[in-house]
């Protein structure tokens, strides 16, 4: 995985889920302040997260160090991430058809 994915990753997650406990309020946040190429790249860095080969516990331990949720494995954990990426998805497919 391309360690500056995993940077983006962590960024999108410590800035906006991090402190704030309410995936929706968190996810209505990200979608408000950032810009659409933004949004794409944390979508996209968060995609490739879920593709990654990754040791057993390593995507559950990303989930609750950066995201700061209580993902009990790492179906849990990958649970999040999708939920995550299909509201970023959603979110840049919403702006691209008001253009």
């Amino acid at each position: 995985m391309n360690p500056d994915s995993i940077q983006v990753a962590a960024d999108h997650y410590g800035r906006f889920y991090h402190e704030e406990p309410d995936d929706d309020l968190a996810d209505r946040d990200a979608q408000g302040m950032l810009r659409t190429d933004q949004l794409t790249a944390a979508r996209d860095a968060l995609a490739e997260l879920l593709a990654a080969d990754l040791p057993v516990g390593r995507l559950r331990e990303f989930v609750r160090r950066h995201a700061n949720r209580l993902a009990y494995d790492d179906d849990d954990a990958r649970w999040f991430v999708e939920k995550t990426v299909a509201a970023l998805d959603e979110e840049i497919r919403t702006r691209g058809s008001e253009a």
